[in-house]
């Protein structure tokens, strides 16, 4: 699209515009660029700030492939005059075109210019450098939006940790799988992957379940290798666990201590158990250690040892009672 340029200045040039456009070329521009907005979303403009988080689903650093790709295909075909201020709009396909959050700002400056009276039509400066700053900190809050999660994580902010994660975290505590040496074996998917995910999955099913009874949890979706467990104990303390094909999945000894202090204490932050709570709790998990404990055996992943359970159940009571003084 020819746009008759008749002067420009930085923050104007930030969202694919000049000083100054011919009143019929800014008309068009205007009214091309609405087309992509509602093309994109199936709705009017509803203001430049909600309009920008609605638009965030295009342009969100972490937004998933596939969504993105659904996203982009549900775009609306739009004829265009002309080529767009690449700035303004990203070609998707011959059909679709994306309006990018510029392209969204540079609705509002045209039309602030269209209103006023007849002739040229003049970009208002003080508001596209307002807009520019304002671009930038939306820009830089999504692009960090990511990190501050990593780090949130880390720091034991978000949502607490799944129980059932806890439970099988607390499985391999109870078998000694805390050492190269007592690892459990990361098997190819078949029979023995399956009889070890079993036994680690209803053992943090009956660690949950004394915590927080449910019929709704989906135990059968839980696994040890393959599943989300690993990775919920991982964000938060990403040395904590060693997995790999090669040498299996253990604690990290010299994190050992830590990583208990960590359990106890997402435990602490859903507020509605207590120290009883999780003694019981930990022994029903034992319980359904002993009774699953010989399909571990069965393929020489059995390290577990009364004394040791004890102490590390002492050691769980004892991080309780210490997160409690310090409250």
């Amino acid at each position: 699209m020819t746009v008759d340029r008749l002067g420009s200045t930085a923050a104007a040039a930030t969202f694919g515009l000049t000083d100054r456009l011919a009143r019929p070329a800014a008309e068009q521009l205007h009214g091309v660029l609405i087309d992509l907005w509602d093309a994109c979303h199936h709705r009017p403009l509803a203001g430049v700030r909600p309009d920008l988080e609605l638009h965030r689903r295009f342009f969100d650093p972490v937004a998933q492939g596939k969504r993105l790709r659904e996203a982009l295909l549900r775009i609306d075909p739009v004829a265009l005059p002309g080529p767009l201020d690449e700035t303004q709009a990203i070609t998707v396909d011959t059909e679709r075109t994306l309006l990018t959050p510029e392209g969204r700002i540079a609705i509002e400056l045209l039309a602030r210019g269209l209103d006023a009276s007849g002739g040229d039509v003049h970009v208002d400066q003080r508001l596209a450098s307002r807009w520019e700053r304002d671009l930038l900190a939306l820009y830089r809050g999504w692009g960090r939006h990511r990190l501050r999660s990593v780090i949130s994580l880390l720091g034991g902010g978000d949502k607490p940790l799944q129980i059932p994660a806890i439970g099988a975290v607390l499985t391999l505590l109870v078998n000694r799988s805390d050492s190269p040496e007592r690892a459990i074996t990361r098997f190819s998917p078949g029979t023995a992957r399956d009889v070890v995910d079993d036994v680690f999955r209803s053992c943090a099913h009956a660690f949950a379940q004394q915590l927080a009874p449910s019929t709704r949890r989906a135990s059968d979706k839980e696994r040890l290798i393959s599943g989300w467990t690993l990775g919920e104990i991982t964000r938060r303390m990403p040395d904590a666990l060693h997995s790999s094909d090669e040498h299996g999945v253990y604690v990290v000894t010299a994190r050992r201590p830590k990583l208990v202090g960590l359990l106890v204490a997402e435990l602490r932050q859903r507020g509605e158990m207590d120290r009883q709570q999780l003694r019981d709790a930990f022994d029903a998990l034992v319980r359904e250690f002993s009774r699953r404990a010989q399909a571990l055996a069965g393929y020489g992943l059995l390290f577990e040892r009364p004394a040791e359970t004890a102490r590390l159940r002492v050691a769980m009571l004892d991080a309780w009672a210490a997160d409690t003084h310090t409250r």
